[in-house]
């Protein structure tokens, strides 16, 4: 009967103090193992979902344009439907950070920027929509690819006009160049990077 108490006593102590620690700091260890990859899995998925975000609002101009939508605004009786995504590094209110869509209303193929007012779109005028990039994300290089004298550019405009599907890729500065695409580069914090290709063919690409 004393033998079976001191056992029963024995099963009841629990854990010991040099126990408790060495568990606690394996607990410790792999909870930081956990948040450190979990950083770096967050950032590749904000990345993804940028570059999502781009592509999409590319394949939007190129849908409203083909599809003939008329924006809110005061236009020429023959005005086709025409609209573009912009991109510029060096204009205020944009910079590595956001981007515009706009309805090309003067048929130029190209973005007015007396229609943005370096915060967000006036109501008139060509602009109509800025998409802020946020979660510490930015645009990092835009690049136009093709023959002759290509390279990183600080500004680009794809626009789309009825009833073409293929866009009209402008640059800036305009290079020497016979462009196929356009190829902007964009980072997370954690150094994660997605690529947005926009062929002359009209198809958009994430890598």
């Amino acid at each position: 009967m004393k033998e079976t108490f001191k056992k029963t006593r024995r099963l009841n102590q629990g854990m010991t103090y040099i126990e408790i620690i060495v568990v606690l700091s394996i607990f410790s260890i792999l909870t930081a193992i956990s948040m450190y990859n979990y950083g770096a899995f967050q950032g590749k998925v904000d990345v993804k979902n940028l570059a999502n975000d781009i592509a999409l609002k590319l394949v939007q101009a190129q849908k409203d344009a083909t599809g003939g939508k008329i924006p809110a605004r005061i236009i020429a009786q023959n005005w086709k439907p025409a609209y573009g995504v912009v991109f510029n590094r060096d204009t205020a209110g944009l910079g590595d950070t956001a981007f515009l869509y706009f309805t090309d209303l003067d048929s130029n193929k190209s973005f007015d920027y007396n229609s943005f007012n370096g915060t967000d779109c006036t109501g008139v005028g060509e602009c109509l929509e800025k998409i802020n990039i946020t979660k510490g994300n930015t645009i990092t290089k835009i690049e136009s690819l093709g023959t002759g004298s290509c390279g990183e550019v600080r500004a680009m405009s794809a626009t789309w006009s009825r009833p073409n599907l293929t866009p009209t890729l402008f640059t800036v500065p305009a290079l020497a160049c016979v462009i196929s695409a356009v190829k902007i580069s964009v980072q997370s914090p954690k150094g994660n990077i997605g690529y947005i290709t926009i062929y002359n063919s009209g198809r958009v690409q994430i890598d």
